[in-house]
């Protein structure tokens, strides 16, 4: 998708910068000699803002409107592939939008024009048998009930075949992209190394010169500088020609044998491109004709640029000096053998040509009038309004939405009564459920519910008799009696020399691994759509004791979450949960363990399944949740737990019959949870399971996300924010840490500088008051190890020995305060005087620090601090 994206942008750019330079050189053309010099070379600015910006806004104004639809779609086809990359949107039939909204995932995410989804053979047969059994119906028999009223086999064999020719077709297309990007990325690296050692060459020969000793020159530079208010140092050196370079150790090579006049002259003009950033520009016509290096209209406008930039020099060297047209005119035909194409190097004069048509423009000498001011400016603002803006996407879509909408009207009946036999489904599921005495939380969506009670993943019965393809179910078939998988992902893909894979014994993982290989049948074709964040060719060996029964291949995208088992000559789309899975079992390496039936039906009843113990560890709940001191912050952690336990009928903060919890020893559990955590977490995913137990019984669990986050949700789906209405933050700065003496200091500066001096001294008490209950939260769960519930003895490790001294130099607010919507936020800019104990960290020296403060219970705290 990327090499198409690129080698379509590509073609856009080319066509766009192409007619933008077509209408400034036609504009020039007719009206040329009305406009001056000025106006002339910044009218090219345009041409420069079509090739450095990527997006333009939309306009019917535009003149790409009058390319037609054909030669639009070049920009629009980009747009919009490039908006389904980064907005990460994909069109789905009603069955699929159903199915998101209820929490289901779904394997075969197609477009409307695609025609409708349908549920594949396993989910369809077990569902319809319980419905016969009249037992619950989950999410996954919703589809299935969808599949009793709509699903068509003939029509559904028939989207595969023309799913199947649509790759086909476009493989050539595909292939056609990538020789075209390699070619352009070739052209980019060759001309760039061309450019490097030109410009390398210089600074060498640069590096040989002899530096001005003359004073009377010397003055003379200084003069010229203190006129065009040029207060950088600019070394002056004798050179065979004269030009000057550098940005920001500027270097002026002079040829000897000039008059006073002559000199004056030169520098001049030498010093005006430098004081009008003309040595920025012309780096940046090189950067740009580097990544343009294909188009020759880009070469054509470039070399018409370098000689307006000097046209436009030589008019302002004329009005700073008393110098005569004719006597500077001849000065430029002394210069018209000078160095031509040096890297960042503006010569006085370069080729003959170029120094003919500046003399002609010195000759003629023609003051703009005011009318011609008037009409250069406005020719700038019309070639801007119809040049930097792109088609008008809803227009060239017309024509198209026309088309569509009498298939849009045919389908619209089937649509609503597809989705009213699904909504019929629901309420009857609903129901069933009330029945059964599930608890189903307080919310009155539908959807909502059975997302809390989807079906969890059935690893007893594995149904290969209903898998459609054939080489999957013989593959499934073979593994059967497996007792042994090891697992090798590598997220690198640079396994050691030492490498050892992960090695799953315990029968319920490898039956899980099983059961979520069998989920899904369908062919992929090709890693196209692969991004960077990928995975490949990493080996899976299932065994039957020592016989080796079958080695797969796995092949995942983590940004895009989707990927395929290669088996041989075949491949298989599977199910994001198996890769994730794979990935976890090889990162934790489980022993073993069996996981207890309790934690088991526990996570099941709300469609979660446990796949493995992640870590186990006993330790004494305090005996109250008030945080009094820096020692206390495990309490937050409870905190939280015990609101997410109480959403689903376990409260361990509570008496438990005549047994009070708190205070008391409890062993907390850790699971890997196959099923991801809810969208709102994205783009976390892996779930872990915590289950609390107090002499053998459960007594509270909830989800969490783990490392780096504090994200808690009851096994229902709910977060901490929907259960609460409050965040954690809010919460826990209005219960357990109210009491807690912090804050409090006469100014904000107090505040600041007593964090700073808490953090170089290590005086963890002092800190903990310094800050806000967010930072305590981030010091729990920041680089922790994700088999532990939070990190251990972080008071004893938090202080950051990195700081040596601190000294601070002033305390300013920022400007960032400004744009701040809320009054419970402050920003700082503090500037310090910093020793550390680690230079090859940070050098000593003086830096500036922005510094956030906020306000929790009327009193301000730091929120964080950062470069």
């Amino acid at each position: 998708m990327e090499i198409a994206i690129l080698s379509q942008w590509l073609v856009s750019v080319f066509v766009m910068s192409t007619v933008t330079a077509a209408v400034i050189i036609l504009a020039r053309i007719l009206i040329g000699k009305n406009l001056s010099p000025k106006l002339k070379y910044y009218l090219w600015g345009i041409f420069l803002l079509r090739l450095m910006m990527v997006q333009f806004p939309e306009s019917s104004l535009s003149i790409f409107n009058l390319l037609g639809n054909e030669a639009s779609s070049i920009y629009l086809q980009g747009k919009d592939e490039k908006a389904l990359v980064e907005e990460g949107m994909q069109l789905t039939t009603m069955t699929g939008q159903m199915k998101d909204e209820m929490g289901s995932s779904t394997n075969n995410p197609v477009t409307h024009d695609q025609g409708p989804l349908f549920p594949d053979k396993d989910s369809s047969n077990n569902s319809k048998d319980k419905l016969a059994d009249g037992k619950a119906i989950s999410t996954y028999d919703l589809e299935a009930l969808s599949d009793v009223f709509f699903h068509i086999s003939d029509l559904s064999k028939a989207f595969e075949q023309d799913e199947n020719q649509l790759v086909a077709v476009n493989a050539p297309e595909e292939r056609n992209s990538k020789i075209v990007i390699v070619i352009y990325v070739l052209g980019c690296i060759l001309y760039f190394a061309y450019m490097l050692m030109g410009y390398i060459s210089f600074c060498y020969k640069s590096r040989r010169l002899l530096p001005i000793s003359d004073e009377k020159l010397l003055m003379l530079v200084e003069q010229i500088k203190k006129d065009l208010h040029i207060k950088k140092k600019i070394a002056l050196v004798y050179g065979e020609n004269t030009c000057i370079a550098g940005i920001f150790k500027p270097i002026l090579i002079l040829k000897a044998g000039y008059s006073e006049e002559e000199y004056r002259a030169i520098l001049t003009h030498e010093l005006i491109h430098y004081r009008y950033g003309d040595l920025l520009v012309n780096w940046c016509l090189v950067l740009l004709q580097g990544l343009y290096w294909f188009n020759p209209v880009v070469y054509f406008v470039f070399k018409q640029i370098r000689q307006d930039q000097e046209i436009l020099c030589d008019v302002r060297v004329l009005e700073k000096t008393n110098m005569s047209r004719v006597s500077y005119s001849e000065v430029l035909f002394k210069e018209a053998t000078m160095m031509r194409g040096s890297i960042g190097v503006i010569a006085f004069a370069r080729k003959e040509s170029t120094t003919k048509k500046r003399i002609e423009v010195i000759a003629k000498g023609k003051k703009l009038s005011k009318v011609g001011i008037v009409l250069g400016v406005g020719l700038v603002v019309i070639i801007g309004g119809i040049c930097l803006t792109n088609p008008n996407t809803l227009g060239a879509n017309n024509q198209d939405t026309t088309n569509q909408d009498a298939k849009n009207e045919a389908m619209k009946n089937q649509d609503y009564n597809k989705q009213q036999a699904i909504s019929e489904g629901a309420k009857d599921a609903t129901n069933q459920q009330e029945n059964n005495n599930a608890p189903i939380g307080n919310s009155s969506q539908i959807a909502s519910k059975i997302e809390q009670y989807r079906d969890p993943i059935d690893i007893e019965n594995i149904q290969v008799a209903s898998i459609k393809n054939k080489e999957l179910a013989n593959l499934i078939t073979s593994l059967i009696d497996t007792t042994r998988i090891e697992v090798s992902y590598d997220y690198f893909n640079n396994f050691e020399a030492d490498y050892i894979p992960a090695t799953i014994t315990e029968e319920r993982h490898i039956q899980l691994i099983l059961a979520l290989l069998a989920r899904s049948d369908t062919s992929i074709i090709s890693e196209k759509d692969m991004s960077g964040n990928s995975v490949k060719n990493q080996p899976i060996v299932f065994y039957q004791k020592d016989e080796k029964l079958a080695e797969l291949y796995i092949n995942y995208d983590t940004l895009y979450e989707q990927g395929w088992i290669q088996y041989g000559e075949y491949s298989f789309q599977l199910d994001e949960m198996l890769f994730r899975l794979l990935a976890a079992t090889e990162e934790y390496r489980p022993e073993g363990s069996r996981i207890p039936e309790d934690v088991i039906e526990l996570f099941g009843k709300y469609g979660y399944t446990p796949a493995f113990l992640m870590g186990s560890s006993e330790r004494r709940l305090p005996k109250t949740l008030e945080v009094t001191s820096a020692n206390d912050i495990e309490n937050l952690y409870f905190a939280l737990s015990i609101e997410m336990s109480k959403a689903i009928g376990l409260d361990y903060g509570e008496k438990l019959g005549d047994v009070g919890v708190l205070g008391k020893s409890i062993t907390a559990e850790i699971y890997y949870l196959v099923e991801s955590l809810p969208e709102s977490d994205r783009p976390i995913s892996d779930a872990r399971g915590i289950v609390i137990r107090y002499e053998g019984k459960i007594v509270g669990a909830h989800m969490d996300s783990g490392r780096h986050s504090a994200a808690f949700y009851t096994l229902s789906g709910k977060s901490f924010d929907e259960v609460t209405s409050l965040t954690p933050v809010d919460y826990l700065a209005e219960t357990v840490m109210a009491d807690f003496e912090r804050g409090g200091y006469s100014s904000d500066e107090e505040l600041i500088a007593t964090y700073f001096k808490a953090l170089v001294d290590g005086d963890t008490k002092t800190y903990f008051k310094t800050v806000s209950t967010n930072t305590w939260l981030v010091i729990l769960f920041t680089n922790m190890d994700n088999t532990t519930l939070f990190n251990e003895g972080i008071v004893r490790q938090l202080m950051n020995t990195f700081y040596k001294k601190v000294d601070i130099l002033d305390i300013k607010l920022s400007k960032e305060n400004d744009k701040l919507s809320s009054n419970r936020t402050k920003i700082y800019t503090v500037n310090y005087r910093i020793e550390t104990n680690d230079t090859s960290i940070l050098q000593n020296g003086e830096y500036p620090r922005r510094v956030v403060l906020t306000n929790e219970n009327g009193k301000w705290l730091v929120a964080g601090d950062g470069f």
